[in-house]
């Protein structure tokens, strides 16, 4: 995460499978993810509202929560 607009209550990112899942807690701000090019996988998200932007084959995940804890997985 580049930006936790609550408390960041886990993060699990295994660069063999490409699979990221975290955990925010107590979100009351926005909240920004770079996911990098090996990341490539489906969003899925709860909690919250995502905006995507592709920077080149990155994307960057910007989510306004709408419950106090979002979660954020791919892969």
């Amino acid at each position: 995460p580049m930006l936790t607009g609550g408390q960041l209550f886990s993060l699990e990112d295994n660069p063999l499978t490409h699979r990221f899942t975290m955990v925010v807690a107590f979100a009351k701000g926005t909240t920004v993810v770079f996911l990098p090019p090996s990341e490539s996988g489906p969003l899925r998200v709860t909690g919250a509202r995502a905006a995507l932007h592709r920077v080149g084959a990155a994307r960057v995940v910007t989510l306004t929560p709408i419950a106090s804890v979002l979660t954020l997985s791919v892969g």
